[in-house]
């Protein structure tokens, strides 16, 4: 198997929100953050609109293709993007931001991965879909 292109952080680190403005200093600012990553939605089916944003190790540079992909409790692909990177330090982290908008038919974790060039799948966040009724009867706490 060939070495990886991209590596997940271990803790991994992500952030569900609504925008990420670059700054002057290189920093990012996240903006309405969702806590615990958990969307509270009123009912199922339901229209979900964020940008995920995480941290990862890249280990090649390059202009690299991708795909960034979230995946409901069943496996199955509930959203797909494309999406471009121009690395320009090798084995260095690489903050990246996804817009997704899609239906969740059901409530559940969902589980945020992406591919690189020739790379394997990856997973890199979760997220947690649900309403505020299910969350006071603790279902899907971990």
């Amino acid at each position: 198997m060939p070495d990886p292109i991209i590596v997940p952080l271990n803790p991994p680190q992500f952030a569900i929100c609504e925008d990420v403005r670059s700054e002057v200093g290189g920093q990012q600012t996240l903006v309405g953050v969702y806590p615990g990553n958990v969307i509270v939605v009123k009912s199922f089916p339901h229209p979900v609109s964020f940008l995920f944003w995480a941290v990862t190790m890249v280990m090649r540079k390059g202009s690299l293709a991708g795909q960034f992909r979230w995946l409901a409790r069943d496996g199955s692909t509930v959203f797909v993007s494309n999406a471009n990177f121009n690395v320009s330090v090798a084995n260095y982290i690489l903050p990246m931001k996804f817009p997704a908008k899609f239906d969740v038919a059901q409530p559940g974790p969902l589980e945020a991965q992406i591919k690189l060039a020739e790379d394997d799948w990856r997973t890199i966040g979760r997220l947690l879909v649900s309403t505020v009724e299910r969350l006071e009867k603790g279902e899907f706490l971990v």
